[in-house]
């Protein structure tokens, strides 16, 4: 798929909706511009990939984007930039719920959700329309500082955990590119 918002830098899948059939998988699509893209698989008949229809377009990143990554249960949406920015967007109603603006000193080169089995996983339709969605859960960051960093999402006022900083420790000569829980 050409598009005009250049080079993609980044690609994901999306979730499938309960109940619904491979059509509704989402491929997301991360761009130099900044700009991320939710594109529906259109297959024909045979499945053979007929075409990719965008579906939603979040456009609050400034910079070239550089990782994605979408939470186990497939609510949320991470994505970094190489301005050290980290936004977690919600799957649901495609809205920023977390803005990261100085997450790292310099560029965020991975994200990745932390792969945990969560209440919400296992909770109800009925409990998530009377207290609202739940938080998106943890998640870690490398950038080209050098620090792996730990977010709690739910804790909003408790700083992140810095996990790894080469620059504390100098039994670390190389900086992590790539992060994988």
């Amino acid at each position: 798929k050409s598009s005009p918002h250049g080079p993609v830098r980044a690609v994901g899948f999306g979730p499938v909706q309960p109940g619904q059939g491979k059509e509704d998988e989402l491929i997301i699509a991360a761009y130099e511009d900044g700009v991320i893209e939710l594109l529906s698989l259109v297959e024909d008949r045979e499945g053979q990939l007929k075409s990719l229809e965008v579906v939603s377009t979040l456009t609050d990143h400034t910079g070239v984007l550089t990782s994605l990554d979408v939470s186990l249960d497939g609510r949320w949406l991470l994505s970094a930039a190489r301005d050290g920015s980290i936004k977690v967007w919600s799957l649901g109603n495609h809205l920023l719920i977390h803005n990261y603006v100085c997450a790292h000193e310099d560029t965020v080169v991975g994200v990745a959700f932390r792969p945990m089995v969560t209440e919400a996983m296992d909770s109800s339709e009925d409990e998530a329309a009377l207290f609202g969605p739940p938080a998106p859960p943890e998640f870690a960051s490398v950038g080209l500082d050098g620090r792996v960093v730990l977010w709690r999402t739910g804790e909003v006022t408790s700083p992140p955990r810095i996990l790894l900083n080469p620059f504390v420790d100098p039994a670390f000569q190389a900086r992590p590119l790539r992060l994988a829980w």
